[in-house]
């Protein structure tokens, strides 16, 4: 897998800005991830209708009305906020990027979002987070991110309810949006066909809108207004947890968290491979043991959250509620077997030949990519971060993937949670709040 070509610089605004020219796309993808961390639950309610009203001009009565603006452009955007930064999203003609630049950089450092707006995306928010607040992932994401964090930890506040919007007004998100959202920090994927801007050349003109280039860019060329980054907490020895759940409910799901090294570190990818082994494709021991021998599970799926500052390596299964008691046990001997013994060459060997092309075909399309770079760029990576892994991979052993696996699932290190409709289901209940 090789990196693809690119240029990057440092921009006056404060954006990393890399350029990608992808002469087979359609359109120009735009992915622009703002640092805005959560301080506190009812910070985290603020900056979600923040990120979602990000888009919202001085002209636009609402969200329709900012979204016909970039049509009449031939082109696209929408906003996605998390616990650590909003995404900026756009497709457009390569023609109108310098445009959409000069748009975006408007809105992120001169917000100016009319009081109907911001009141119509506050009600849009309330309504979708009423229509998602019975999913059960969203409890057990909560319980999760509570217990490998901890509870005062700006990133134990990715779920919110509709009632923490309550006490959300229009001029709270205002002064966030002023005092907390700017390029600073920030990292700014363009990738296109970008021919008629100039190619690779056309990183001086992308880099215009935004004040011009002046420095290089990349993780050690940050702009020194970037906002401070949460420490890592860690391993911090949590018993396991239960999500109750109606007892009407035919299925038990269980979910793992472990701390994991950031991907550029040297045990990021053994500690895929073992996952991958683990749980990570259909050849793997649990998929094996759990689907293809007993029918307990459909699938079991395992891969990692990456936040600005903190890695999560995750699995997560669902299976027949009388089920659970056994399925647990069989994962927990899986995770214990893969640091001992571990796995053998021609194991690790499939696990490693599906994750690269999985890897492969899932980056294959311009909008994948730009979404899955610019995570990684936000992470302080590089876009060739697949390339390296496909070279580390040739040469990991599996004393190497043993050791990163008795290491990074120790006891004192996994976030358990167990949703069971069942009350004898051996996991104590979470306090309440």
């Amino acid at each position: 897998m090789r990196a693809p070509a690119r240029q990057r610089c440092r921009t006056a605004c404060g954006a990393d800005l890399v350029v990608v020219d992808r002469p087979d796309a359609p359109f120009a993808e735009v992915r622009w991830q703002v640092p805005l961390v959560r301080r506190d639950h009812a910070d985290a309610a603020v900056a979600l209708v923040a990120g979602r009203a990000l888009l919202l001009g001085p002209l636009d009565g609402d969200a329709a009305a900012a979204q016909q603006r970039v049509l009449e452009e031939g082109g696209v955007w929408s906003t996605t906020p998390a616990v650590d930064r909003v995404t900026l999203s756009a497709t457009v003609p390569a023609e109108r990027l310098p445009w959409l630049l000069g748009e975006l950089r408007d809105r992120l450092e001169s917000p100016a979002p009319r009081p109907e707006a911001l009141q119509d995306a506050l009600a849009t928010e309330r309504t979708r987070l009423a229509a998602a607040v019975a999913h059960r992932e969203l409890g057990l994401h909560r319980l999760l991110a509570r217990h490998r964090w901890g509870p005062e930890h700006p990133y134990a506040h990715a779920v919110l309810e509709p009632a923490d919007l309550d006490a959300v007004d229009p001029a709270a998100v205002l002064d966030l949006l002023t005092t907390r959202v700017h390029p600073a920090g920030s990292t700014l994927l363009v990738l296109g066909p970008l021919g008629s801007l100039g190619g690779l050349d056309a990183l001086e003109l992308l880099a215009a809108p935004l004040g011009g280039a002046v420095g290089p860019g990349g993780p050690s060329d940050r702009d020194p207004r970037a906002p401070a980054l949460p420490a890592d907490p860690g391993p911090r020895g949590v018993p396991p947890q239960r999500l109750p759940v109606a007892p009407h409910e035919p299925t038990a799901s269980l979910r793992l968290w472990a701390p994991a090294p950031p991907r550029s570190h040297p045990e990021h990818l053994p500690l895929h491979l073992a996952g991958m082994a683990l749980g990570g494709y259909f050849g793997s021991r649990l998929t094996q043991e759990l689907r293809e021998r007993r029918g307990d599970v459909y699938g079991v799926t395992t891969g990692f959250e990456v936040l600005a500052s903190g890695t999560t390596w995750a699995l997560s299964l669902e299976c027949p509620a009388d089920r659970i008691g056994a399925v647990r046990e069989t994962v927990h001997a899986a995770l214990a077997a893969l640091g001992d013994p571990g796995a053998d060459e021609q194991e690790l060997e499939r696990a490693a030949a599906y994750a690269l092309q999985g890897a492969a075909v899932g980056l294959a399309s311009p909008a994948a990519l730009a979404s899955a770079g610019s995570t990684v760029l936000f992470a302080g990576d590089d876009l060739d971060l697949w390339e390296r892994q496909a070279a580390q991979a040739a040469t990991t052993t599996p004393d190497q993937v043993a050791e990163v696996a008795r290491s990074w699932w120790r006891s004192d290190a996994l976030v358990e949670v167990v949703a069971d409709p069942r009350d004898d289901a051996g996991v104590p209940a979470p306090p309440q709040d």
